[in-house]
C-alpha cells in the first residue's frame, strides 16, 4: 500500500507476561483504586482465578459481581450496576473472558469507573472501546471511550489449564478480528502488519496446545496474537463476519466464541472476491492457498464446533437470518445479498468445507 493513510492508536496500558495477583494489586495503587469491584463469571475455574486475584487486592476489596452471562443481557448489566452502587465501587477487575470483560466494560462506561482487565482467554475484546448489550434477542451495540480498561494484565499461566474447546472458538474469534481489520475501510499498512502477525502467531500456537496444553510458550503466542487482532479491531469497523455473529448468538442464544468459530472460513469465502488481495495474505499468514479452506480445518483441529447445526440452530432460522444479514446496513467487500447468503450459511449450517469465491461464482 502506497496511498497516504492516518493511523490512531487508541491509548492502552498493557502489561505482559506477568503474574496477575501481584500486577492487579499493583496497577489499582497506581490508579488510586481504593474500593475494588471484581467481576467474574459463575463456575470454578472464573471463581479461583478471581480468589487469586482478590487476595492480592486485600482492603481494596470491596465486593464481587460473579453472574456475568454471554451476550450480556441487559438484566446482568443493570445487576452489576446495582452491586457497583452497593459496594461503593471506585474501581472494577474484571477477570475471565468476554462474558466478564464485556460486562465490566459496560459497567465502567456507565460510571465513570476506571478497570483493570485480566483475560484469561483468547478474544482481544478487552481492548476495544465497544460492546453488545443483549435486550429482547437482539443485540445492540454500544460504544464509548470510557469502555477502554485504565489496565490490562496478561498472565499466560492463567489460561495453560484452559480446555482446548474453549481455546480453539476463543483464538478462531481473534482471528476473525484480523481478518476483518484487513479489509475494513479504515485499514492501512500498520493495521495490516499486525493482523497478519496476530493471524501468524494463532496459527502456529493452535496445534501446539492441541498436542499439549500447558505449553505455556504457545499460551503466551496466543494471548499476544489476541491482544494484536483486539488492537485492530478497536480502530476499525466490522463488516459480515460479526454482524452474523450478532444475530446468530443474539437472537439464538448461542455461544459467541463458538458461532465465530464456525462462521469465519464461510464469511472469508464469500467476501474473497471483493475484498483485494486479502484472502491470499491471510492465506499466507497461515501458510496455505485457500484461506477459507484452511480455517476451517484449523477451526476443526482446534476443537471447534463442526457446524451450525452442532451448535442447536434450528434449520428453519437459516432464511430467517439470510434476509437479516442483507437487510443490515455496513460496509462490506461485497454485497449482501439474500441467495449467496443462504447458500452460505446452508454450508455453515451442515459443516461442508468452504472455498474462496464459492458463493459469488455459483450464482
Amino acid at each position: 500500500m502506497r496511498q497516504p493513510f492516518v493511523y490512531t492508536s487508541l491509548p492502552v496500558r498493557a502489561l505482559f507476561d506477568v503474574a496477575a495477583a501481584g500486577a492487579v494489586a499493583e496497577e489499582a495503587a497506581r490508579i488510586g483504586m481504593l474500593r475494588v469491584l471484581v467481576v467474574r463469571s459463575p463456575g470454578g475455574r472464573s471463581a479461583a482465578d478471581a480468589a487469586l486475584i482478590s487476595s492480592g487486592l486485600g482492603a481494596r476489596l470491596a465486593g464481587a459481581f460473579a453472574e456475568a452471562r454471554v451476550h450480556v443481557p441487559v438484566e446482568t448489566l443493570e445487576a452489576c450496576l446495582g452491586a457497583h452502587r452497593d459496594f461503593a465501587a471506585d474501581g472494577i477487575v474484571a477477570v475471565g473472558g468476554g462474558s466478564s470483560i464485556g460486562l465490566a466494560k459496560l459497567v465502567a462506561a456507565e460510571t465513570r469507573t476506571p478497570l483493570i482487565a485480566v483475560p484469561t482467554t483468547y478474544s482481544g475484546a478487552e481492548l476495544t472501546p465497544f460492546n453488545a448489550v443483549t435486550t429482547g434477542g437482539q443485540k445492540v451495540q454500544r460504544r464509548d471511550p470510557a469502555m477502554l480498561p485504565a489496565s490490562i494484565v496478561y498472565d499466560p499461566d492463567l489460561t495453560t489449564s484452559l480446555p482446548l474447546g474453549i481455546s480453539g472458538p476463543s483464538m478462531m474469534n481473534a482471528i476473525a478480528h484480523a481478518v476483518e481489520a484487513m479489509y475494513a475501510p479504515e485499514t492501512n499498512p500498520v493495521i495490516g502488519a499486525k493482523a497478519e502477525l496476530a493471524i501468524r502467531l494463532a496459527a502456529r500456537a493452535l496445534p501446539r496446545i492441541g498436542v499439549r496444553g500447558n505449553d505455556r510458550d504457545a499460551r503466551r503466542d496466543l494471548l499476544l496474537s489476541a491482544m494484536l487482532a483486539g488492537e485492530v479491531l478497536a480502530v476499525t469497523s466490522m463488516a459480515l463476519h460479526h454482524k452474523l455473529c450478532h444475530i446468530l448468538g443474539g437472537g439464538y442464544d448461542l455461544p459467541h466464541a463458538g458461532v465465530n468459530s464456525v462462521i469465519l472460513p464461510y464469511a472469508v469465502a464469500y467476501n474473497a472476491p471483493g475484498a483485494g488481495n486479502v484472502a491470499s495474505r491471510v492465506g499466507a499468514a497461515l501458510g496455505a492457498t485457500d484461506a477459507a479452506a484452511t480455517l476451517f480445518d484449523l477451526a476443526q483441529r482446534s476443537g471447534g464446533p463442526a457446524s451450525l447445526e452442532a451448535l442447536g440452530l434450528p434449520e428453519a432460522a437459516l432464511d430467517v437470518v439470510a434476509k437479516a444479514a442483507a437487510g443490515q446496513s455496513y460496509e462490506n467487500p461485497v454485497p449482501l445479498a439474500v441467495v449467496p447468503l443462504r447458500a452460505m450459511l446452508g454450508d455453515a449450517y451442515a459443516g461442508r468445507r468452504p472455498e474462496c469465491g464459492a458463493y459469488w461464482s455459483a450464482t
